[in-house]
């Protein structure tokens, strides 16, 4: 008999299993670059941008005033930087830009 035959279905039903155990403790979640990418997400930045944003974060408040600054008109104390090298900027891990 082929081990493979029992192997993926084993493994999907754990991880169908345990994706139902988890569910109900989502909203529980709390993390540094969930918490940034839901205050990202709510503005004026797209949901990609906000994952490459939050991704790695350690100091989600940081990371958003990080872009903030360097998003910011340079009237009102900004940069001045498109959206994108203000997110590639800021940014706390070390994805390719």
């Amino acid at each position: 008999m082929c081990f493979n035959k029992l192997l993926v279905p084993l493994a999907l039903a754990m991880l169908f299993n345990s994706a139902g155990a988890v569910s109900g403790e989502l909203s529980d979640v709390s993390t540094e670059p969930t918490n940034c990418y839901e205050l990202a997400w709510n503005g004026q930045v797209t949901s990609g941008l906000a994952v490459s944003l939050c991704s790695g974060t350690t100091d989600a408040p940081k990371t958003l005033r990080c872009f903030m600054k360097a998003y910011g008109h340079p009237d009102e104390g900004g940069l001045g930087l498109p959206m994108g090298l203000a997110v590639n900027l800021c940014k706390s891990n070390s994805e390719p830009l």
